[in-house]
């Protein structure tokens, strides 16, 4: 419903305003005035229900090393038309892996200058606590509140962590339960240093390094799992290791009998203070890995022990490049010489080159993004065995042999010359003329007998 009416203000100036309803709201903008530009807004009320509508948020993301800390922020929003003014509390739990580093937090308020405030601080500093009678959303407005965490100098949380939050208890102007959950990224004591490439049938080295924010270096014995990745294997049961302070040395674990997990059992293990053990082993691809792309579905785990918290993971991952395969033509195929075709798998953008006996190349092309491949020749293969090399060019070349047999080409455009037909010969040797179509195999046999009499 839309509305004009008359507003008039007391004092030497006078104001007409144009009032306009919306819904729940009016607005109104000065018309004529003797003292206010015409157009200027004049006056924002809420009519209707004014009660408070409050909700909660995480804003804003943050990434935490082990030691590390930095800022999270959760924002109250009213979208109401009045600012609460109820007494609040409302309880505050640190995620997983972190602490609160003290009890007083930031706030940024909507139309109000940065302020700060005082909660209640748990003995572990995981859960802090606020009550305030003061504390006030304002209308159509917001509050941040910005609280430091700081990580574990042990952390064992990889990934996203997301169980901490902020819960407000119900009062008259919050009267449902309203929270947020509290998240961030945690590095973890214990990550993948590189990634590496690993082609069919080829090994490689990945690590995993293990951190030590305190300034104590650890001590004990400890027990690991490894899984290798989907498509490889360990290449031996041996985990070597080089510590920031340049000490090496390698443990020696026990395989499964798929070679797929290397499990180390209580040896002895510490970590410098403010330091890092870096662990590395060798994956082996399968001959016939088909896989291409990020594989992440290893995984380093500690087990037992105090070396290493118990707990402490990361992901081992490689790239996988898949092995070259020959799909057409088959192994030791008769084929046309003509416009053949060649086809198969392998690595993704990698170079396929077919070259012949003598390493001269006879095509190549480039594997697609989904790992097929194909090529036809462009020119005529004569008639007989041939035995060509497919390589497929990537990170590790590779190469595969290819024997078939060019078959020759029927004869589509037969002509005897001589002897005539049904003409007379001379007895002994009789010698055929003709002509037919290039490379074409002639046969001249029995009608009798179907036998061979020469080609």
């Amino acid at each position: 419903m839309s509305k004009r009416h008359q507003m008039r203000r007391l004092g030497a100036a006078t104001l007409t305003a144009a009032v306009v309803f919306t819904g729940a709201s009016f607005s109104a903008t000065a018309a004529s005035a003797e003292d206010a530009p015409s157009g200027a807004p004049v006056a924002e009320v809420r009519a209707g229900n004014t009660a408070p509508s409050v909700t909660a948020a995480q804003t804003g993301s943050l990434t935490l090393a082990p030691g590390g800390s930095g800022d999270v922020s959760v924002t109250l929003s009213n979208s109401g038309g009045t600012a609460t003014s109820a007494e609040i509390e409302f309880t505050v739990t640190a995620p997983s892996g972190t602490v609160f580093t003290s009890n007083t937090f930031r706030t940024r308020t909507t139309g109000k200058p940065a302020g700060t405030e005082r909660g209640t601080l748990s003995g572990d500093s995981k859960t802090l606590t606020f009550t305030s009678a003061r504390y006030s959303i304002p209308a159509l407005g917001t509050v941040r509140n910005i609280f430091t965490l700081q990580a574990d100098t042990d952390n064992v949380n990889n990934g996203v962590v997301s169980d901490g939050k902020l819960q407000i208890t119900p009062n008259s102007d919050i009267p449902d339960a309203v929270a947020a959950a509290i998240s961030y990224t945690s590095r973890g004591i214990m990550a993948q240093t590189a990634t590496p490439t690993i082609s069919a049938g080829a090994t490689e080295t990945a690590t995993i390094r293990v951190g030590n924010a305190s300034g104590t270096s650890t001590s004990g014995t400890t027990t690991f799992t490894i899984t290798a990745p989907s498509g490889t294997t360990f290449g031996n049961a041996t985990v070597s290791y080089t510590k920031s302070d340049g000490q090496t040395g390698s443990f020696t674990g026990t395989l499964s009998n798929n070679g797929r997990t290397l499990t180390v059992t209580d040896t002895p293990y510490s970590v410098p203070a403010n330091g890092h053990v870096s662990n590395s082993f060798t994956l082996a691809a399968d001959d016939e890995n088909s896989l291409n792309g990020p594989v992440d579905d290893g995984s380093f785990t500690v087990t037992a022990g105090t070396g290493i918290p118990v707990g402490a993971n990361s992901k081992v991952r490689y790239v996988a490049e898949a092995a070259l395969r020959v799909l057409t033509p088959e192994m030791d195929a008769l084929v046309s010489g003509k416009n053949l075709s060649f086809s198969g798998t392998g690595a993704p953008h990698a170079v396929i080159s077919i070259e012949d006996e003598d390493n001269d190349e006879l095509a190549q092309t480039t594997v697609d993004a989904d790992g097929t491949w194909q090529v036809s020749m462009t020119e005529e293969l004569t008639p007989g065995a041939r035995s060509l090399m497919v390589r497929q060019y990537a990170s590790k070349d590779t190469a595969s042999a290819l024997n078939f047999t060019v078959a020759a080409p029927a004869a589509d455009d037969l002509d005897v010359a001589t002897p005539a037909r049904n003409g007379r010969v001379n007895a002994g040797t009789i010698t055929f003329t003709g002509t037919s179509n290039p490379n074409a195999k002639i046969e001249l046999r029995s009608i009798a007998t179907g036998d061979p009499l020469g080609t």
